[in-house]
């Protein structure tokens, strides 16, 4: 079981990645598109979740911040309509 102690750690690094570019790519596409609001809103969470320079935030912080990022991205697919 000693081989699987580090996989919640490697598996949050890696969701950090992936939420970071995902919500960077989004933030451009928006701004591309005069989308102001969405663009600092999504480049926002790219901080927020970036794996370089990561905020520490205890757990009990983090989770209310996840589940409301996920309600929020969640959402953005009904409201943001993009031409591209």
């Amino acid at each position: 079981m000693a081989l699987l102690d580090g996989w919640a750690y490697d598996f949050f690094t890696i969701m950090r990645w992936i939420v970071c570019a995902t919500c960077f790519f989004i933030a451009w596409m928006c701004a591309e598109e005069d989308k102001d609001g969405w663009a600092w809103a999504f480049g926002l969470l790219g901080i927020l979740f970036n794996p370089i320079f990561i905020i520490h935030l205890s757990r009990s912080a983090w989770t209310p911040i996840d589940f409301i990022v996920g309600i929020f991205l969640v959402a953005s697919i009904f409201f943001i309509k993009l031409e591209k």
